[in-house]
């Protein structure tokens, strides 16, 4: 699942954000749980959204 300042977004693989402004800026993580062993993970990265986005980003490196 997708939080956005730790507000949950969506549930899924990839976190889609039509439009994007500058009001999208923050701490987005994407959280995982593998229900046979009980744990959870969760990777995180700070996006500033400075003007106008053109084209996609679909993967990041951390």
């Amino acid at each position: 699942f997708w939080t956005i300042n730790g507000k949950f977004q969506q549930s899924g693989q990839k976190l889609f954000i039509p439009q994007i402004t500058r009001n999208h800026s923050g701490l987005y993580a994407c959280s995982v749980h593998n229900s046979a062993t009980g744990k959870e993970i969760s990777k995180s990265m700070t996006v500033k959204v400075s003007g106008p986005c053109h084209g996609d980003l679909t993967e990041f490196q951390s």
